[in-house]
């Protein structure tokens, strides 16, 4: 949980120094903003969850970073720390198919256009 946010948060910032202006995210509640002028054209990490199996998740970019405010002028890292366990938020799962089959020991996703169902 925590240690996992403190990896994710690590790579965004090695991999963003000198690309990206940190500001406070103070006022939307997250932890690690910068300012929106041009990054949408920075390179960022890519987020990917692996779970038991051969099952990963690579999450859409807006899913995990993404302008915050109404100017768009602040974007954030759209991840929190927690602790104990690790949830996996509604932005996260916007637009997916998530299967939970617990009589058969079983996770699956696939790729969903929800605004058509």
């Amino acid at each position: 949980a925590e240690g996992g946010y403190a990896m994710l948060r690590q790579a965004f910032l090695s991999q963003t120094a000198g690309l990206l202006t940190r500001v406070s995210g103070a006022q939307f509640d997250f932890d690690l903003c910068f300012e929106e002028a041009g990054a949408a054209d920075v390179p960022v990490p890519r987020l990917v969850f692996r779970f038991a199996g051969d099952a990963e998740y690579a999450v859409p970019r807006q899913s995990y970073f993404d302008a915050v405010d109404e100017r768009g002028s602040v974007a954030c890292l759209l991840v929190l720390p927690t602790s104990g366990v690790s949830v996996i938020g509604n932005v996260m799962q916007m637009d997916l198919h998530v299967l939970y089959d617990l009589d058969g020991a079983t996770f699956s996703f696939a790729p969903a256009d929800c605004a058509s169902l």
